[in-house]
């Protein structure tokens, strides 16, 4: 029977639990503290006593048929100082509450392999995402290899998922302790700038010399496609099932994955099916407008002169209103394509000429309804394709395929307005 012994010196300032090394299937035996001999319990999932205030030199043995890879040293135990075959360790490899204690020299003749596929998904965004899943299949005895770096220049990582001890280094190299069996690791990662060309970089060592990519687009934000490497089928190469649906490549070293972007905003029939629903309120002494309205859909819109937009929301929630890159124009921005925008503008004079929206986007279709003061009468309404109501309110709907229509104030009948519509 083989083993090894353990000696911690601690501080009590109360009385409380000592956790001591090992687990239940090495235990903690002969144990003693101060010369003693205590009692181990299992506290907090792990061997453990009960002290008081003071002093405690504690001591103890473990055993075990055949050394193990690693033993669980619980992370209360922060400095360490680890002998193995007499001769001392440095450094040591700690990670989530285990010591690395490597493979005994028994077993250092057995034949070791590792075989190692990497399947990538490139996600389209601000920033783009990158998640890559590392798929190992180990035999041999238990060691410790080291793999990448792991993931393409441009790109930080976010989190490492592993059933096995793994640790991600500075250099973006992976040491991970391997034991025999097929593993999955994933990694995910951001990119640092807009997402346009990556080139594949072979790391080296075990390294696949080929990796297998899917492309994800997002539509709602630009219309992008990818192109490079090989085009394989996903259902051939075994890419995660919840991959299945996008496109894969093959990618192979200094080949280059290229992002191609073709528009953006939202593409297909879904894309610019915008409505306006305005009312104009003329002045009682007639000589300006104010302009309730309201838009669907949009990631920035601007109103131009002679419309002055004072106030905007979405969503219940005001929006800020900022000028915009053109002199005369005004506009909110948003992020959400799925919007319903209620506006509020002001046409200080209402003689002339009014655009048929002042928007800068383009619309389905257009509702105005003109609210006139008493003792003022709509005449006529020139160039729209319905009219509804007259004496006080005019609805008036334009399609924007035919003439822009205008305002005039008709003076030589002395009526209130002459309206076009889409005003």
């Amino acid at each position: 029977m083989q083993g090894g012994r353990f000696a911690v010196d601690w501080t009590a300032f109360a009385e409380t639990w000592l956790p001591l090394p090992g687990d239940v299937e090495h235990w903690p035996l002969e144990v003693r503290v101060n010369g003693a001999p205590a009692p181990v319990v299992e506290h907090d999932s792990g061997p453990a006593l009960r002290v008081r205030t003071g002093q405690h030199h504690v001591e103890g043995a473990l055993a075990w048929a055949q050394r193990p890879e690693s033993l669980r040293v619980p992370e209360g135990i922060a400095l360490v100082d680890l002998i193995l075959d007499g001769q001392p360790v440095f450094p040591l490899q700690r990670a989530e509450g285990s010591l690395w204690l490597g493979r005994p020299e028994a077993a250092a003749g057995q034949a070791d392999a590792l075989s190692v596929h990497v399947y990538r998904k490139l996600a389209d965004g601000l920033p783009p995402v990158l998640e890559t899943r590392i798929r190992l299949d180990v035999s041999g005895q238990g060691r410790e290899e080291v793999l990448g770096p792991v993931l393409p220049a441009g790109y930080v990582p976010t989190g490492v998922e592993s059933p096995l001890t793994a640790v991600l280094d500075v250099d973006g190299r992976m040491r991970v302790q391997m034991r025999p069996g097929n593993w999955e690791i994933a990694v995910g990662a951001r990119g640092l700038a807009p997402l346009a060309r990556l080139v594949i970089v072979k790391p080296g060592g075990t390294w696949p010399a080929e990796e297998i990519w899917s492309y994800e687009a997002h539509p709602e934000l630009r219309v992008t496609s990818a192109a490079g490497g090989r085009p394989i089928d996903p259902t051939q190469v075994d890419v995660p099932s919840e991959w299945s649906q996008l496109s894969s490549f093959a990618m192979s070293e200094g080949e280059a994955l290229e992002i191609e972007e073709r528009s953006r905003g939202m593409a297909g029939d879904d894309a610019n099916r915008l409505s306006l629903r305005r009312e104009l309120w003329l002045d009682f002494r007639g000589a300006g407008l104010t302009v309730p309205g309201r838009m669907v859909q949009g990631f920035r819109i601007d109103l131009a002169e002679p419309f002055v937009l004072r106030r905007a929301t979405a969503a219940g929630g005001p929006l800020l209103v900022t000028r915009g890159s053109a002199p005369g124009l005004m506009g909110v921005e948003l992020r959400n394509p799925q919007v319903s925008i209620e506006a509020s503008s002001r046409v200080e004079r209402a003689r002339g000429r009014l655009p048929v929206t002042g928007w800068s986007t383009r619309f389905e279709d257009v509702t105005v309804a003109l609210r006139l003061p008493p003792a003022r009468e709509l005449v006529a309404a020139i160039g729209a394709d319905s009219i509804a109501g007259r004496a006080g309110a005019a609805r008036s709907q334009k399609r924007l395929a035919g003439p822009v229509p205008t305002v005039r104030r008709d003076r030589s009948r002395g009526a209130a307005a002459r309206a076009g519509a889409g005003v």
